[in-house]
């Protein structure tokens, strides 16, 4: 992803991942971190609105 989104950089596009360190919900693993999807959907919005110029954020809790 960071090769694609140095390629990319300047033309108007992004490329970029979101990597979420936990579950979404329910637990995968008994003990599992987890989180709500609105805890981690504002993670993707400011990748797509403030930090255009990074190729990756982590979420985890």
């Amino acid at each position: 992803m960071i090769n694609l989104h140095k390629e990319l950089d300047g033309t108007g596009v992004q490329a970029a991942q979101v990597t979420i360190n936990v579950s979404i919900g329910t637990p995968a693993t008994p003990g599992f971190p987890t989180a709500q999807p609105e805890e981690v959907s504002p993670v993707y919005w400011d990748l797509h609105t403030t930090k255009r110029d990074q190729a990756e954020l982590v979420f985890s809790v």
